[in-house]
């Protein structure tokens, strides 16, 4: 049980940090493109990328277990 509890916490915290993470990542890229740095699909493809690496790493976690 003691050895199930790191596994736990780490995908509780990847499940917290979700939706920090895609606030982070829509702010990130609305700045980058009022700028004209990148265009707006890619902008929409790293708020994607940025998820699917989250939720990818909570099933990595989950699945270790």
């Amino acid at each position: 049980m003691s050895q199930s509890k790191p596994g736990i916490l780490k995908v509780l915290g990847v499940a917290v940090s979700l939706p920090t993470a895609i606030l982070g990542a829509y702010f990130f890229q609305k700045m980058l493109v009022q700028k004209g740095w990148i265009e707006n699909w890619v902008g929409t493809a790293l708020i994607v990328v940025v998820v699917a690496y989250v939720l990818y790493l909570m099933i990595k976690y989950a699945l270790k277990q």
